[in-house]
């Protein structure tokens, strides 16, 4: 299966080095994603983000451009996003999150 955002260099060491220097500046670890998904505003409200993620029963990607976090399961694998606009949160699995406010997410 290839996706379009994946990256796969099999030039020379010095061009390597090169082209993850520059794709550093748009990737995120995935434990700086829940950090920055707990943040909330000055009144108390969640902080919005966009987050792309896998569906786990079909691989689809989903995009949400505006959601929020309602919970993290820290003992488990799982968080719970709501879309804006939406009444019910979705169930996803951390490390299917591939992107977070336009950045690829690497673990």
């Amino acid at each position: 299966m290839r996706y379009e955002d994946d990256f796969f260099c099999t030039r020379n060491s010095d061009h390597h080095k090169k082209m993850s220097m520059n794709t550093d500046k748009k990737r995120i670890h995935l434990s700086k994603v829940f950090k920055i998904m707990e943040r909330k505003e000055p009144d108390g409200r969640p902080k919005e983000f966009s987050i792309r993620f896998v569906k786990i029963s079909t691989g689809e990607r989903v995009d949400y451009p505006k959601a929020i976090l309602t919970s993290i399961h820290t003992a488990g694998d799982t968080v719970n996003i709501m879309q804006v606009g939406e009444n019910h949160p979705r169930k996803i699995k951390r490390v299917l999150i591939v992107r977070f406010n336009g950045l690829k997410v690497y673990i």
